[in-house]
């Protein structure tokens, strides 16, 4: 299937299946995990699903004490680092390019109390410069929206090493190369 035009993949690119992204957004957090001392890595997100059609990503949040405020709550802060991390985890994915935010307005509607939350991601538009994410932290207990988001990031033309390997590099989800810091020389 190919995307149609409009919905803001360029080129007519095929879209990744399900299976594809989800290994590909495992990759993703193996790799923050080997820097465990940094933010990507202490979240702790871990996708459970994705929908190729409607360019939906689906992730499992399970805070731990540090992202708690004095109330037992997450931390607002941590609510925006979530949403930063889960939009962009799925920009890197779905343009094999490494992104930079450019604005992320986060609503809070109320407080996160659980143990678990899911982070559901839609991507309104991946194009040559931008992506354009909206994205909600829902507590499964309650079925209630906690907060909401919507996210632009830039793509910086720089390729992760790891996707220029096998079996990422061939793939018609690739993108664009054009712009990967391996093209500039």
């Amino acid at each position: 299937m190919r995307y149609k035009k409009g919905n803001g993949m360029e080129n007519g690119q095929n879209p990744m299946s399900r299976e594809e992204m989800i290994k590909l957004m495992k990759m993703l957090e193996s790799h923050g995990r080997m820097q465990p001392d940094r933010l990507n890595a202490r979240l702790g997100l871990t996708c459970v699903d994705f929908d190729p059609e409607k360019l939906d990503v689906t992730y499992l949040f399970r805070p731990a004490e540090l992202f708690l405020n004095p109330y037992g709550e997450v931390h607002g802060g941590a609510a925006a680092s979530v949403f930063d991390t889960a939009c962009g985890m799925g920009a890197v994915a779905l343009t094999r390019t490494f992104p930079t935010t450019v604005n992320l307005n986060v609503t809070y509607h109320r407080p996160m109390r659980g143990e678990a939350f899911s982070v559901e991601v839609h991507y309104e538009h991946v194009g040559n410069r931008l992506v354009n994410a909206t994205a909600r932290i829902i507590n499964p207990e309650s079925g209630k929206i906690c907060s909401t988001c919507a996210a632009t990031y830039y793509r910086t033309g720089i390729t992760p090493k790891e996707f220029e390997a096998e079996p990422f590099s061939g793939s018609a989800a690739a993108g664009t190369t054009e712009g990967r810091e391996s093209d500039r020389r």
